[in-house]
């Protein structure tokens, strides 16, 4: 088998089998564009501000802590909002926060806009353009 390269990390997992303990091996390659910038997948979502309805809060916060736990891994997360509220919570999570954002007619933020927006900054940011 070939030399593990930098690019090239092995993980050991133990897995209780029925006769006893036995390592697991698995294999993760991580693609060029990972090794450049660091983001190996965006994730987005949109908010709106609605204090009123706790759970909501409540579940858009969870989110966002969500968001946060997955950046050492790669991920980089987005939240397209027209809110200060959500804006300034996402920095505590090191999540981006868009403020400005094209939307259709029911104010809903536009899916391709989005994707263009994030292919923009991860080429400014990974490539240099």
């Amino acid at each position: 088998p070939a030399a593990p390269t930098r690019a090239r990390q092995q993980h050991s997992l133990g897995v209780q089998a029925p006769g006893g303990r036995f390592p697991l091996r698995q294999r993760t390659t991580r693609p060029r564009s990972f090794m450049r910038c660091g983001v190996l997948l965006n994730i987005f979502t949109t908010f709106i501000d609605q204090p009123k309805d706790a759970r909501k809060v409540h579940a858009q916060m969870a989110v966002l802590e969500s968001y946060a736990r997955l950046q050492p891994l790669g991920v980089q997360a987005w939240l397209f909002t027209e809110s200060d509220v959500w804006a300034a919570r996402a920095k505590q999570n090191k999540v981006h926060a868009v403020r400005k954002f094209q939307t259709n007619e029911q104010g809903t933020p536009c899916l391709a806009f989005m994707y263009k927006y994030i292919e923009r900054a991860r080429n400014v940011t990974c490539r240099g353009e």
